[in-house]
């Protein structure tokens, strides 16, 4: 059984009215081996994908998932690919930035934005989270994780007493499907392969138990969404097993033999001189009298003579999964024309889509998971957003030479915090180790539970710095 009664608490918890307490606990419960993975590994033909493909227009993705994740276990090519796919969108450093109405953030802003940072830095198996939201929502249109809720006890004062997720773990796409009825994507809690016998809508739960992340890829309908066809089509003419390689080299890659004799020659010359045809691919080498002439001759486009057709067959196909999954191809293979200005214009090709999914997946993560974390622990405050630094450091000996002339030449104001951010140099907190002195209490580090000694600085309205106070454009 797949489903809920993994966790000792799931009944209780579904049937509770808390949206707290339903938070709390793993509710999609483990799969035995044998549920894991449907589909043999081997190789496969155009009438399995194509069987495969009609299995998923019916809403039973299972085998499906199984088959491509199979593909990329088996191909060099299609796994670099993906995990430079994965680095892009779902690694590096997400930042949190604050949500304001103003040009220069307030404090209380600042500093809720510094504590889903905090709370993001709490949370367990996040980076593996989001590299798994950020490829399976790219091969499938979707990818979902499971958060586990609680209590914070830690030292951190900014997180006293927050009620934030815990633990993150992935979901297996295998286990969702389509409704026939409707084409609703449902979690399969049964194991029949089929959400329409005890599919379960995940929507049901209090926001922030999950996050699933919908992309589209294609633009078709939910079913045929993501790159996980595309992926299957290439795949497969890259993937031949034993039996395949040596069918292809029985009829494409065997050197032609002929043998010559007399036409004097009896019937005994003629049966060895077939016997030695034969014999001489077979066996490597062969003895033979001087009444006969063997000649051996490579058939063109073979592997022997370095311009093999499959050859270019596999390597265009590689050079297609390249385009489907980054865009282009010199990230992976620099091939004969990998001159530097096509190497920078496929680098901004690859930026271009790293930018549209990062942004798609931030959109996704700020509804399923910020919001709900700051509506639960500070109803009526503006959530930060969670964003990935997409920014690259300038230059420090040019930057700081130009801004030497504007603050020291033309006498402009530059704020601090720009400079830092330019830098990439984080902002420094009370009681760590300084090059160039020590913090000055007054002037910086972390801020606890409070805004308050915010001396030099005015606000446009007191009461709008103050943590107490009402936000007057709350979240909408």
């Amino acid at each position: 059984m797949l489903g809920w009664g993994s966790s000792p608490t799931t009944a209780s918890v579904r049937a509770s009215g808390s949206g707290d307490r339903r938070l709390g606990g793993k509710v999609t419960g483990p799969v035995s081996l044998w549920e894991q993975a449907l589909w043999t590994q081997g190789a496969a033909t155009p009438q399995d994908v194509s069987q495969l493909l009609q299995e998923v227009d019916r809403g039973v993705i299972c085998q499906f998932v199984d088959f491509v994740h199979s593909l990329r276990e088996k191909d060099g090519h299609l796994h670099n690919c993906i995990s430079i796919f994965e680095a892009q969108v779902g690694g590096g450093k997400w930042v949190a930035i604050p949500q304001s109405s103003k040009q220069v953030p307030r404090k209380s802003e600042l500093k809720q934005a510094r504590i889903l940072e905090a709370v993001m830095a709490e949370l367990e198996g996040w980076p593996s989270a989001l590299a798994h939201l950020a490829s399976e929502g790219e091969q499938f249109g979707h990818g979902t994780i499971e958060l586990v809720w609680g209590v914070y006890d830690g030292d951190n004062p900014l997180l006293r007493g927050w009620f934030i997720p815990r633990v993150a773990y992935r979901v297996d796409t295998r286990r969702f499907g389509f409704r026939s009825s409707d084409g609703r994507l449902l979690f399969d809690s049964v194991g029949l392969g089929t959400v329409d016998i005890g599919g379960v809508d995940l929507e049901e739960f209090p926001a922030g138990k999950f996050v699933t992340h919908q992309v589209r890829v294609t633009g078709d309908v939910q079913t045929r969404e993501g790159a996980g066809r595309v992926t299957a089509w290439l795949a497969i003419f890259r993937n031949w097993d034993l039996r395949g390689w040596l069918e292809c080299g029985e009829q494409a890659w065997k050197p032609y033999r002929v043998a010559t004799y007399d036409k004097v020659s009896d019937d005994a010359t003629v049966a060895l001189a077939n016997e030695i045809v034969e014999r001489v691919v077979a066996g490597g080498g062969v003895a033979k009298p001087d009444t006969i002439a063997l000649d051996v001759t490579w058939p063109k486009f073979s592997a022997s003579q370095g311009t093999s057709q499959q050859k270019e067959l596999f390597e265009t196909l590689g050079m297609e999964l390249s385009k489907a999954w980054l865009g282009h191809t010199l990230l992976t293979e620099s091939g004969s024309r990998g001159a530097r200005s096509l190497g920078e214009v496929g680098w901004d090709v690859s930026m271009v889509r790293k930018v549209e999914r990062s942004r798609a997946l931030a959109a996704t993560l700020y509804l399923q998971l910020v919001r709900p974390i700051f509506s639960i622990n500070a109803p009526g405050k503006r959530a930060p957003f969670l964003v990935p630094d997409l920014g690259e450091q300038a230059d420090m000996r040019e930057f700081c030479a130009g801004l030497k002339d504007l603050v020291g030449g033309a006498r402009m104001p530059v704020q601090t915090s720009w400079v830092r951010q330019q830098l990439r140099i984080p902002d420094p907190q009370q009681g760590e180790e300084m090059l160039g002195g020590a913090l000055d209490s007054e002037s910086g580090g972390s801020e606890q539970d409070g805004d308050e000694g915010d001396e030099g600085e005015i606000p446009d309205n007191p009461a709008e710095d103050s943590d107490d106070a009402p936000d007057d454009e709350g979240d909408e």
